[in-house]
């Protein structure tokens, strides 16, 4: 079956420009736009990338759809909310089910794509109308975002592999935790970071470190922290490498943690806050190195850019990360960045940095940049996508 036009429908669970879902679901769409594709778009909010995804020439519409997740139950607050909290999350997930279902019904929809792994709003509205189904399985959701599925973890699963739906897992790792590795309707397709050919290798590089996230729990800010007080200790100057942190606090009270620790080994002053960027590309071009500290990264979108940037890259060397670490080896025979399993390691590693040249590290950032060029582009990200598109419209109709 040969489809000069796809009609599919997008479910996203956030609005956020920041993330790398976000940023990985734009340059999608574009690409898939440009291939034929007219996509109609839903989210849960007006702002954010409800504007921009409307400015590319999407369809955009607004239903208040939330994950099919147990909420939060830390705290007496919490707590207090839990059983309103989780009957309120399906009640609009049952009103939005009938919103977009009227958004769609002369939209003459081929397939539903879900850019989440954590929302089962999607499945539901393609069950209805007996349209596959994609859920993009972008989180180990227990280990990295510590969510629980609803009603449960196996549930889910039965759910992925249920006749009419598809995944893509946008690592092997996570294809693997979600026990998807022989299941045929599963596909592992990395997500596309930059275009071919925006490798930015040549910076002039400025003398600080950089942590690039979200600050909360998962992404690892407190253990690098940690991690940097001993590098201060050992650094013996009066002037340490800084850290700045450039992102925004989604768990005001891990930062807060964290505030406390660099106030009680008196290194305020080395490290600064910068909170939400805009011009995340220039800082990594110019920085001596990134830190990926994330417990479990999904994927590690930052980690990608950051190479794609020439920027060199030291990572927890778990997930994600992990997995990048080891594509790189695979692809080149070399490393592409400095992996650590330790904080002991990682301060071994800010401590190498500062003390280096900066052209120790060069044919170490080169060959990130190529191998990136070549694994995680934009185009070979839309055209996986899109040939798996194909493959789901032409087995459904044979």
């Amino acid at each position: 079956m040969n489809h000069n036009k796809i009609n599919a429908l997008y479910i996203l669970s956030s609005t956020n420009t920041f993330g790398g879902a976000s940023k990985a679901i734009t340059s999608l769409l574009s690409g898939l736009m440009a291939k034929g594709v007219s996509p109609t778009v839903v989210l849960p909010g007006k702002d954010g990338l409800y504007e921009e995804l409307a400015k590319i020439g999407a369809t955009v519409y607004y239903a208040p759809v939330r994950p099919n997740v147990y909420p939060k139950c830390k705290g007496l607050k919490n707590i207090i909310l839990y059983i309103p909290r989780l009957l309120y999350w399906h009640a609009l997930n049952a009103y939005s089910c009938k919103r977009i279902a009227g958004y769609i019904k002369d939209k003459h929809i081929d397939i539903i794509h879900t850019n989440v792994s954590i929302m089962d709003i999607g499945h539901d509205i393609a069950k209805r109308f007996g349209i596959p189904h994609i859920f993009h399985i972008r989180e180990y959701a227990d280990k990295d975002f510590n969510i629980k599925y609803f009603p449960g973890k196996e549930a889910y699963h039965r759910m992925f592999t249920s006749t009419g739906n598809y995944s893509i897992c946008i690592t092997k790792d996570i294809r693997k935790h979600h026990k998807l590795e022989s299941t045929p309707s599963s596909r592992v397709i990395y997500d596309g970071v930059c275009p071919i050919g925006s490798v930015k290798t040549n910076n002039a590089k400025e003398r600080y470190f950089l942590y690039a996230g979200r600050i909360q729990p998962g992404k690892g800010l407190l253990p690098l922290v940690k991690a940097y007080t001993e590098y201060v200790s050992k650094s013996g100057g009066p002037n340490p490498v800084p850290l700045y942190v450039a992102g925004e606090t989604t768990d005001a009270a891990y930062c807060q943690n964290i505030r406390q620790h660099i106030a009680a080994h008196g290194i305020n002053e080395h490290i600064k806050f910068l909170g939400p960027r805009t011009d995340v590309a220039s800082l990594m071009q110019h920085a001596l190195a990134i830190i990926i500290p994330s417990e479990f990264e999904g994927f590690g979108f930052c980690m990608t850019e950051a190479m794609f940037n020439g920027c060199l890259v030291v990572g927890h060397n778990t997930g994600g990360t992990k997995e990048q670490f080891d594509n790189g080896v695979e692809l080149s025979g070399k490393e592409i960045g400095l992996r650590y399993d330790t904080e002991g390691q990682l301060t071994d590693h800010l401590c190498k940095i500062a003390g280096s040249q900066q052209q120790v590290f060069q044919e170490t950032i080169a060959t990130a940049a190529d191998v990136v060029s070549r694994l995680y582009s934009v185009e070979v990200s839309v055209n996986n996508v899109y040939n798996y598109y194909i493959e789901i419209l032409n087995n459904e109709n044979n």
